[in-house]
């Protein structure tokens, strides 16, 4: 039971991609994992770009969780022109409050278009990521 006032943290699980998976550039890949104690909010995907010091939101809206807490989000590719084989990124799931929803609604991907962002929207909390590498699986 949890105390009065304090809201309990959400805890993701990510089991896929792993710790320096490769990532075609150009290719959408399935990011999977587990969480507890999301209440009203939603997760996202966003990359973050390690030399470009950029995040970019790189999934195509929110999914459902089921019963036991288990997510799947189709995210997109690194893009085009995002890098070179061999750089790495940050895969990160966000929990998305209200705040950071309103920010995110109606940011259109594909096409290679990722929105981007210099700093995470008000309202997105990184809750766990993964280094991936680009390159051919």
């Amino acid at each position: 039971m949890k105390a009065p006032g304090h809201a309990q943290v959400t805890a993701v699980e990510l089991t896929r991609p792993a710790d320096g998976d490769l990532i075609d550039e150009d290719r959408d890949f399935t990011v999977e994992g587990t969480v507890r104690n999301l209440g009203d909010a939603d997760l996202r995907v966003f990359i973050y770009a390690v030399e470009r010091r950029r995040f970019y939101l790189a999934d195509y809206g929110p999914e459902d969780i089921d019963g036991n807490g288990r997510w799947s989000i189709q995210s997109t590719g690194i893009g085009y022109e995002f890098g070179d084989d061999g750089d790495a990124y940050q895969v990160q799931i966000v929990r998305a409050d209200d705040t950071c929803r309103g920010r995110l609604r109606g940011l259109e991907l594909g096409d290679d278009h990722y929105p981007e962002f210099s700093v995470l929207p008000d309202g997105c909390q990184v809750r766990t990521q993964v280094r991936v590498i680009e390159g051919e699986e």
